[in-house]
């Protein structure tokens, strides 16, 4: 009989195993995308207008019926067919799947933006189980742990790397992914204008995920 990990282990071994489930949910998501290819982006476009248009689809039908409960009809991949959903259960579901909304110009970035999130705030959430004080800025949060514990501090390209991560899942989680002054004073050799769109693309992404990984190892290894 298999053993679940975190039944009987220690806390620091619970805390890991829990950090490389939350990490694997981030990474499974983008290996599909990079498997998909334009494949994936074709279809997250579809589905937000799907979506979008089930909204639409759903006000239409009410106009012409008082009676209609507003469900949203979303139609299938490939016209297969209709599926309804009970209006709060639609709008609660849309809003997670897009937490920006119609306005994302590019579905894609936003779940690129989302996966960057998820490897992120896997790290952040070991971090603190650790001992982290994970309320300032993560990156130098670990750095100062590290240190306090006479742990080796992150190589250069890491911490670089790992701030270019904290500071893309920022603006996009606060900011639609659209650059501010935060990300151009804090990103080493930032190529990023001011207003400009944190543009990502699998290779990035699969990059932040390794540093995350390798950081999440280097905390580990502390006694």
């Amino acid at each position: 009989m298999t053993t679940d990990p975190l039944d009987g282990g220690s806390p620091s071994q619970m805390a890991w195993e829990t950090f490389r489930a939350s990490f694997a949910v981030a990474r499974i998501h983008l290996w599909t995308i990079r498997e998909l290819g334009d494949g994936a982006r074709h279809y997250l476009a579809d589905l937000e207008e799907r979506w979008y248009a089930g909204f639409l689809n759903a006000e239409a039908l009410a106009e012409g019926d008082p009676e209609y409960d507003r469900a949203i009809p979303v139609q299938d991949p490939n016209n297969r067919g209709v599926t309804f959903f009970a209006r709060s259960e639609g709008e609660e579901l849309y809003a997670q799947l897009f937490p920006h909304g119609h306005s994302e110009a590019d579905p894609m970035q936003a779940a690129l933006g989302l996966i960057t999130v998820g490897v992120l705030s896997a790290l952040e959430s070991y971090s603190k189980a650790r001992g982290v004080d994970v309320r300032g800025a993560l990156s130098a949060s670990i750095r100062q742990w590290l240190s306090s514990h006479d742990a080796d501090d992150l190589p250069a390209g890491c911490a670089n790397s790992l701030v270019d991560c904290e500071q893309t899942r920022h603006v996009y989680v606060h900011n639609r992914g659209i650059v501010d002054q935060n990300y151009i004073d804090r990103v080493a050799d930032c190529r990023f204008q001011l207003g400009e769109r944190r543009r990502l693309d699998t290779s990035v992404a699969e990059s932040f995920a390794e540093t995350v990984w390798k950081v999440g190892l280097l905390v580990r290894a502390v006694g």
